[in-house]
């Protein structure tokens, strides 16, 4: 399911790419040239690519504690690990698990924040027009979930 997850979330933020040409940027802007872009992955929900960057980054966290993983068979079967002295080994899987954990929640803190940003923007130059395609795809990441 992880490795689903992943694949899936990166083939839907490629299409997205491909969908947006040269309007992607890695920065919210507004280019002289800019359109609403309302196709392709953009017809079912208004953020797809920020869909794609969630499952790219929760597939290999469900992977990370999945039955057979490092992480569950060699530290959390220990139950209560603190009551054991830890290896080397589990400390610095720890460390990483830790690491992981921190980058995952920031990315999506910082992707949360972003679609604000840019619905914003979006509203702000097309009106009207961005007004009726969010009736259209009131959905920000999943249909049917607002």
């Amino acid at each position: 399911l992880g490795s689903l997850s992943a694949i899936l979330g990166n083939l839907l933020r490629q299409r997205c790419f491909k969908e947006l040409g040269p309007l992607f940027t890695f920065e919210v802007t507004i280019q002289p040239d800019h359109k609403l872009i309302t196709t392709g992955p953009y017809a079912y929900v208004r953020h797809p690519s920020y869909l794609g960057i969630y499952m790219t980054l929760l597939g290999p966290s469900v992977m990370a504690v999945a039955r057979g993983s490092w992480i569950r068979e060699c530290w959390l079967s220990l139950g209560w690990w603190w009551t054991y002295v830890p290896t080397l080994g589990q400390l610095v899987m720890f460390a990483l698990l830790a690491f992981w954990t921190v980058k995952v929640l920031f990315a999506l803190r910082s992707t949360n924040r972003r679609m604000v940003v840019e619905d914003q923007e979006l509203h702000g130059v097309f009106g009207e027009v961005w007004e009726e395609y969010e009736r259209r795809v009131p959905w920000k990441l999943v249909p049917w979930v607002y």
